[in-house]
């Protein structure tokens, strides 16, 4: 097993809406085939939110394209902690107008 994770960069040829769009459909991709391998994934997106650094990153790995992402990926190093129990969601949303009465608010009422 790898001492730290990988980082993977995404980019696109062009640097225009659509492109974004299919940076955005790829990152999706990439996040429900790293989810299916039992694989974590973290968006370290600073260095593309400043276009300096953007294009200081693209020249230091060689792409010719637009880096419109940067993900670490790894393993983690420990098991996930067991899932919590979740909240009813008609305690955070009611179709009535007003606010919910305390003991509703608390998920204490059928």
């Amino acid at each position: 097993m790898p001492a730290g994770p990988d980082l993977l960069l995404l980019s696109t040829a062009g640097d225009e809406p659509a492109d974004w769009l299919m940076a955005g459909r790829a990152l999706a991709t990439v996040l429900l085939v790293a989810t299916r391998l039992g694989l974590g994934v973290m968006l370290v997106n600073q260095p593309i939110d400043a276009e300096d650094t953007r294009r200081d990153l693209g020249r230091a790995t060689g792409i010719a394209g637009h880096p419109q992402a940067l993900l670490a990926v790894g393993y983690a190093l420990e098991r996930p902690a067991p899932q919590t129990s979740r909240r009813a969601v008609d305690t955070y949303f009611t179709n009535r107008r007003g606010p919910l009465p305390a003991d509703e608010r608390r998920g204490t009422t059928a």
